[in-house]
């Protein structure tokens, strides 16, 4: 009877008891999780919102939470998934991006391979060395051989990528920003310079130098020196379609300022590294030409006597793409994956483009059984607007890889509370592990990834929020809670 003590009472009917109440519990915890995701994800602050999101036990295969999971949705950086999941499918580890020095008669030559990487602080950082210390290796191995003074010109072959820069979907006040730099067959430095401000005396014109220093630039000074003034703010800024920078404002103390794209990333690159290797003691007489070297199939011509190989390995550049969502690295995965593409088809030499680039995304998820019918892929960074993409196809992605042979150079890849990147922070106070790529654009706010909860229980969950005005942060709380609420299911 309820009330009365069994002889088996005390400590041996307390255990059972306990372990009565630890059985019942489990599977009410279990059977509950949907609906606390419900409790997060059924109600937003603004009725306007559209939400589509799916979330599914791996370890079953089962769904444990669907809300408009068809519905197409801007997905903003959640875009880069789809590039960095072709790219694993088709590349190992082994694979890199690799730049080409060598000596063609008397000219220099530099052959692109879409590297974006070269020069990148955050790669270079992550591989141990300065940015721009495969310019040092080249220049001293230049002097070394008896090259310091090359007589003909500097021969640049960047027809690993189309010529066409930016994408005709962005927005043309992003196209000076760093996020919204353009992609070319060679790139350095993200294809953005950053400059730093320093005051002389009061009233005069500011000090400025770049980084990388490109000649290319010129810069019109308008920042007059304030030494000491806290309020002196200066500014920099790119006028559209050239290297004209504009300096304005005042300075009071040194300022390293907001990095700026350059207009056009071969032009700008080899400036760069003309400069560079002058600076080192080797100086070419010659111009810079654009001009193909390497051969349709890849190869190099006989003529070309290389001199050195710089290689940036995938796994940094996957990180960069899905831990720092760095927009340009992701565009270059697009391009490279649609040169490989027309390659497959007997177009061998075909430079990767967006059009292209387009066309193995979609074969890759077609092949993967994604409704491409719910898809609209503009790009690969996810800055286009007109990007559409569900939380269906997302999951299915994530699915996918999480079986694939190289799940974990695609997991590693993203941000993370273990893993860093854009979501160390939010996420630090999470017990669970989490692997996610962010999305984030005026009125968007997405998260897609995974969810390890201990054990074998692994989900994969993509959430999309599309029409919000004012802040972010009710949507921002909503992804994290979701994060939490699956890393402490148990």
């Amino acid at each position: 009877m309820i009330g009365q003590h069994s002889p088996c009472n005390g400590w041996l009917g307390a255990a059972a008891s306990v372990m009565l109440l630890a059985v019942c519990t489990v599977p009410a915890r279990a059977a509950d999780l949907p609906t606390r995701i419900r409790q997060i994800l059924d109600t937003m602050p603004d009725p306007k919102v559209r939400c589509g999101a799916l979330v599914v036990d791996l370890s079953t295969g089962r769904e444990v939470y669907r809300r408009e999971a068809n519905l197409p949705l801007v997905p903003a950086s959640n875009q880069k998934v789809l590039a960095m999941a072709a790219m694993v499918e088709n590349h190992d580890e082994s694979f890199g991006f690799e730049t080409v020095i060598g000596l063609r008669g008397a000219d220099l030559v530099i052959v692109g391979d879409g590297d974006p990487g070269l020069g990148d602080a955050q790669v270079a950082q992550d591989l141990g060395v300065p940015p721009l210390a495969f310019l040092d290796l080249w220049a001293h191995g230049l002097v070394a051989g008896g090259h310091a003074h090359i007589s003909g010109d500097l021969i640049v072959d960047a027809e690993a990528f189309d010529h066409e820069w930016f994408h005709p979907d962005w927005e043309s006040t992003d196209l000076i920003k760093w996020y919204g730099a353009p992609i070319g067959g060679l790139n350095l430095a993200n294809n953005c310079v950053e400059m730093t401000v320093r005051p002389a005396g009061a009233g005069a014109a500011a000090i400025w130098s770049l980084y990388p220093e490109a000649p290319v630039f010129n810069v019109e000074n308008r920042c007059v020196s304030a030494p000491g003034a806290r309020s002196a703010t200066p500014g920099v800024g790119r006028k559209p379609g050239t290297f004209e920078l504009v300096l304005s404002g005042k300075v009071g103390a040194t300022s390293t300022l907001q990095a700026i794209s350059a207009q056009d990333p071969v032009v700008f690159s080899a400036s760069a590294i003309r400069a560079h290797l002058a600076r080192s003691g080797v100086t070419i007489a010659g111009a810079v030409r654009q001009a193909p070297v390497r051969r349709a199939d890849g190869t190099l011509p006989p003529n070309v006597e290389v001199l050195a190989r710089h290689r940036t390995p995938l796994s940094a550049v996957l990180r960069r793409v899905g831990a720092d969502s760095q927009n340009m690295c992701a565009e270059a995965l697009f391009k490279h994956l649609g040169r490989e593409w027309e390659a497959s088809r007997g177009a061998p030499g075909t430079p990767g483009s967006w059009s292209n680039g387009r066309e193995a995304v979609s074969a890759y998820l077609h092949r993967i059984g994604c409704d491409l019918n719910t898809l609209v892929i503009a790009d690969g960074s996810g800055l286009s607007r007109r990007n559409r993409a569900t939380a269906a196809e997302f999951t299915r992605v994530l699915t996918h890889m999480f079986a694939h042979p190289r799940r974990e150079l695609f997991m590693n890849s993203l941000a993370g509370n273990r893993t860093g990147g854009t979501l160390q922070r939010r996420l630090r106070d999470i017990d669970g592990e989490v692997y996610a790529k962010t999305g984030y654009m005026s009125g968007v706010r997405a998260l897609t990834g995974y969810v390890h909860a201990g054990g074998e229980r692994w989900y994969a969950f993509s959430v999309i929020f599309n029409g919000f005005s004012g802040t972010s942060q009710p949507y921002n709380d909503k992804l994290r809670d979701l994060c939490r609420v699956l890393a402490e299911s148990p």
